[in-house]
């Protein structure tokens, strides 16, 4: 199984590349698999803003990602 930060690293190329919906599954998916439930219920709050809205999604993985990175 793969880790976070490869699940993580995915989820950024994909939007760097502007495939959202490809994000967004792709966190819907890191959701589930976490055992984390913090994590899991941010996560899933990325995902309810990424079908509100393109920018609200991104401003919303970014501070998910920020969090992330100074919570290790």
């Amino acid at each position: 199984m793969r880790g976070p930060d490869s699940d993580l690293h995915e989820v950024t190329s994909l939007l760097e590349a502007g495939r959202d919906v490809d994000a967004i599954t792709a966190i819907e998916r890191f959701a589930e698999q976490t055992d984390d439930p913090t994590l899991r219920r941010e996560l899933y709050e990325v995902v309810a803003s990424g079908r509100a809205s393109s920018r609200g999604f991104r401003r919303a993985w970014d501070r998910l990602l920020m969090a992330y990175t100074v919570g290790r």
